[in-house]
């Protein structure tokens, strides 16, 4: 086992190839400050223990398998409060020395499973080995307590449920309310026009005597002028 240091970003002489061929255990403690992206998603971050088991696969491309731990405190996706809590990531790794060898890697169907990660230098660079490791590992959820004081009222999202459910009630209400004002309207309609239709034939009724009675008149009118017409 190679001996630990205290505060080192790289290791000197020691390269990914030799750590590799040696099937080395490297294990350090590396400070919070120097993981600086990863300060950014956490609060109160503390120094990080750091275990890396080296080795080299069938193809002599050098693999590690990794362990790393911390404390830190993680704002709650609900209410951002901080909450403790305690980092843990485990990665198995390939590393690559160029994007276009990773990309050739990659490229081949027997290798959908790696994850490759490209390293800039040839030396081991512990932050630069772990760190994305580690904020891809970040849980999106650290608070499960439903009885937190801090945790907001949902009364908005029920109150929305239950609109959502009186939605339809009210939609077939309206249908409802309009399909009777419509047969009312036509209910109406038909009562004038019955009742149209009845004055019309009591006008009639009331106006045939004297249609009949003109008609009389006129035709006794044409006979008595015919009359005079034959004794003269």
């Amino acid at each position: 086992m190679i001996a630990p240091a205290m505060n080192s970003r790289t290791d000197g002489a020691l390269t990914y190839q030799s750590l590799g061929q040696r099937k080395a255990l490297v294990e350090r403690v590396v400070r919070s400050e120097e993981m600086s992206r990863l300060g950014q998603e956490c609060s109160e971050l503390g120094d990080l223990q750091v275990k890396l088991n080296f080795d080299r696969d069938a193809r002599y491309r050098v693999v590690v398998e990794g362990v790393i731990e911390a404390s830190a405190k993680i704002a709650c996706h609900l209410c951002r409060e901080l909450v403790p809590f305690n980092l843990r990531t485990t990665f198995n790794a390939t590393i690559a020395s160029t994007e276009e060898q990773a990309e050739y890697w990659s490229s081949s169907a027997e290798n959908d499973d790696l994850n490759i990660v490209v390293i800039e230098g040839p030396r081991l660079d512990i932050v630069e080995l772990v760190e994305d490791e580690l904020l891809l590992d970040l849980p999106g959820q650290v608070c499960s307590d439903l009885a937190c004081v801090n945790r907001p009222s949902m009364v908005y999202d029920e109150g929305a449920s239950s609109d959502l459910e009186e939605q339809p009630r009210q939609k077939d209400a309206q249908e409802d309310a309009s399909h009777k004002a419509l047969k009312d309207k036509a209910l109406k309609d038909k009562v004038l026009k019955e009742k149209a239709s009845d004055k019309t034939e009591e006008l009639v009724d009331r106006q045939l005597p004297f249609v009949g009675l003109k008609a009389a008149l006129q035709e006794l009118g044409s006979l008595q002028a015919q009359k005079g017409e034959d004794e003269a």
